[in-house]
């Protein structure tokens, strides 16, 4: 997960709910400008932390940002994880284990290497994201994106080297793009969205609905 301004009782039912979940891999929150006191209350949940200075807002979106310290810490990773699985902290809670679920799915089911979670809906159909795809990358690709469902950029997970290359993918469509969208958040499920919808990566992509 990846973290600025926030104080332990926004994190608390993201870390709780992982720790209760069964889950024993590695657990880390990348944390900007965060307090020592919060540091400190999320070591004690057994949480490492990766930990950056506050940066600029005119200059740092961590909705865009978080995809190259992503990519940077699993390009430089000692340990070659199986899985990764990257959220947001505010708005997500986990409900079960999700490396069980990763499991059954990625290696049971069939040879899954990204897995995408479904918003339910079309861009045609969801205003915020429909206008978000145009200003990140023009009308030409909203129009071809307007009949494709939409993946929540705040939930991914797969396979180390497929999220890592992923990460960058991303990291590197945002730039050129407005670092923060008029109308909120920036444009980083937009390039997620892009990316997923080319064949080269749609073969490896398991979608997840609700």
């Amino acid at each position: 997960g990846f973290i600025t301004g926030y104080q332990f009782s926004k994190l608390k039912p993201w870390i709780h709910s992982l720790n209760e979940s069964g889950f024993e891999g590695d657990k880390i929150l990348f944390c900007y400008g965060i307090s020592d006191e919060t540091i400190e209350e999320i070591h004690r949940h057994g949480i490492t932390t990766i930990q950056h200075p506050r940066y600029d807002s005119e200059s740092f979106n961590i909705v865009v940002h978080r995809f190259y310290h992503l990519w940077t810490f699993l390009r430089e990773s000692e340990t070659k994880y199986r899985y990764v699985i990257t959220t947001d902290v505010a708005d997500v809670i986990f409900q079960t284990n999700p490396s069980e679920w990763l499991i059954e799915w990625c290696e049971l089911v069939g040879d899954i290497n990204i897995v995408g979670s479904s918003e339910g809906l079309r861009y045609s159909d969801e205003p915020w994201g429909k206008e978000n795809m145009r200003l990140s990358f023009g009308p030409m690709v909203q129009e071809d994106m307007l009949d494709r469902g939409i993946f929540n950029a705040g939930v991914i997970a797969g396979k180390h080297n497929y999220i890592k290359d992923l990460a960058l993918c991303i990291t590197r469509m945002c730039q050129g793009s407005p670092l923060y969208v008029p109308g909120g958040g920036g444009p980083d499920q937009a390039a997620y969205n892009v990316i997923l919808s080319m064949e080269a990566w749609n073969d490896s992509l398991h979608v997840s609905d609700h």
